[in-house]
């Protein structure tokens, strides 16, 4: 099974080059991160840190979504973006995080570790694809 998951994060099976391949490698390095994460927290019975973690990981993997959506979009654009037109989507990201997560701290009996730690979890794809994508496969 590693070697399945390494062949997927070094886009053996599938035509991912270039950006979107850059993307999608990197959003699967940071599911697959924050799904061991979450096991392994599953079976330590840490239902507090489980829930953080799931919390945390699931905001950043959809933060690095929105930001890629609009990022691809802003530079699709042929003219200039509007100059007040870019910090929308960043203020409407930040406000929604900071809300989801504010409410979660105060309702939900979550470890704030956790929630930190699953917040860096797409990061944490990010260099683990760095990473991976650094060591030459030998073929045979």
């Amino acid at each position: 099974m590693a070697s399945h998951l390494f062949r997927l994060l070094m886009a053996k099976d599938m035509e991912m080059e270039g950006y979107t391949g850059f993307i999608r490698r990197s959003m699967w390095a940071g599911i697959l991160l924050a799904l061991f994460l979450l096991i392994v927290s599953a079976l330590l019975a840490r239902w507090d840190w489980f829930l953080g973690l799931l919390l945390g990981s699931a905001l950043s993997l959809f933060h690095f979504f929105l930001l890629v959506h609009s990022a691809s979009k802003w530079f699709r654009q042929n003219g200039k973006m509007k100059g007040s037109g870019w910090w929308k989507g960043f203020l409407a990201r930040l406000f929604f995080t900071a809300g989801v997560m504010g409410l979660a701290i105060l309702y939900l009996p979550l470890n704030l570790l956790a929630l930190a730690i699953g917040l860096f979890a797409l990061q944490g794809g990010l260099l683990l694809n760095f990473a991976l994508r650094g060591i030459k496969l030998e073929e045979g």
